[in-house]
């Protein structure tokens, strides 16, 4: 995966914009220092597919994001979902080299922490440009009930379900749960 290329995507409401200023300015450099490109959506600049719990919109954008007639990241190779908390702490860390271990793998993310009730934390999504891709993101959204589940529980439903028939074991690789993630809390 080396000269992979590489866009990071992250998506923001009104209401947490006072914070997300900051992550999106570190991670603007971040994408900047490793020549990645950088998208910062919010209400006025992204559809808001799910008014109703703005975690869901991720889905959406990624699936839309590799939509190989009009996605503005349909000529990237690799793109990366970023919560609008999320802030990249190392500057060094290449997405190329995380990726490069999993030839197979469409999707990666970090497994969550002990303790927690699902079984991955999509606050970091990595997704490469395939149709495969983009179907799985598309069954994700629609699998179950996104009113009745939030995004990593939908994901864990549609994981367990399909595992053999989607061959997830070799396309959806669930890393450590530090490797895109830090340890709570990341602070210390």
């Amino acid at each position: 995966q080396v000269g992979a290329s590489i866009g990071l995507v992250t998506y923001a409401t009104k209401d947490i914009w006072n914070y997300t200023a900051y992550s999106f300015a570190v991670n603007e450099i971040y994408a900047e220092h490793n020549n990645y490109i950088m998208l910062h959506l919010d209400e006025r600049s992204s559809d808001n597919y799910d008014p109703f719990d703005s975690r869901w919109n991720k889905v959406k954008i990624l699936e839309e994001a590799i939509d190989p007639g009009d996605g503005w990241a349909r000529h990237l190779d690799w793109v990366v979902w970023m919560d609008a908390d999320a802030v990249v702490l190392d500057m060094d860390l290449r997405i190329e080299e995380v990726v490069a271990p999993y030839p197979e793998a469409h999707l990666l993310v970090s497994a969550e922490h002990a303790g927690s009730s699902t079984l991955i934390n999509s606050g970091v999504v990595i997704a490469k440009n395939t149709a495969w891709c983009r179907d799985f993101l598309r069954e994700w959204w629609t699998f179950k009930s996104r009113s009745l589940y939030s995004d990593q529980e939908q994901f864990d439903l549609l994981y367990k379900a399909r595992f053999a028939e989607l061959g997830l074991a070799e396309k959806v690789v669930i890393l450590p749960p530090d490797a895109i993630n830090s340890d709570p809390p990341a602070m210390t």
